[in-house]
């Protein structure tokens, strides 16, 4: 049997050493090309009227890693304004997207008070196979009560008609596997 004694590795093309052993027995090791996670984030607010989804918040996001996976974030508010003498109520419907297609769950804003608008937040693993290609998630809004009212999304109608601030977050980091 033979026995190789050493006090560190080197790459020949490094200035420093990539492995020490210790005399205790642990090895230190310095990984100089190791991939950090990529992020994208961005916020806004509004208000929207009709039944088809418009987009209030896009986010795009180049991964570091072909096969990793993205940690999804959504936190806001959404509703619908109050009724008017013909009872038309806005019900905001705030959804994610991934390219064009939805992830995780519609949530609606629940009915019944003024300003009918409740907080969500939403947090998933997109594991849909990116090939390390830009990936453009969106936040979307639809109303689905009256003709005549909005839904709202990162903010609320006060009383005076005008839009409260307040915002919307979408979040993507990337999980590297």
């Amino acid at each position: 049997m033979s026995t190789l004694k050493a006090d560190s590795i080197k790459s020949a093309s490094s200035s420093s050493n990539n492995i020490v052993l210790n005399s205790n027995g642990t090895i230190t090791a310095t990984l100089s090309n190791a991939l950090n996670g990529a992020s994208a984030t961005g916020a806004g607010s509004g208000n929207h009227s009709t039944s088809t989804y418009g987009d209030f918040v896009t986010v795009t996001i180049t991964p570091n890693q072909s096969t990793s996976h993205m940690l999804v974030l959504t936190t806001g508010t959404v509703g619908g304004e109050e009724g008017n003498n013909q009872n038309n109520t806005g019900q905001g419907v705030v959804r994610i997207t991934r390219d064009g297609t939805q992830i995780g769950d519609e949530l609606t804003n629940s009915t019944g008070g003024a300003e009918r608008q409740m907080r969500f937040d939403q947090a998933l693993i997109d594991t849909n196979n990116h090939n390390g290609s830009a990936v453009t998630y969106k936040l979307q809004l639809k109303n689905t009560g009256g003709n005549h009212s909005h839904a709202y999304i990162g903010a609320s109608r006060s009383t005076n008609g005008s839009a409260a601030q307040g915002s919307a977050r979408l979040t993507v980091l990337e999980l590297i596997q």
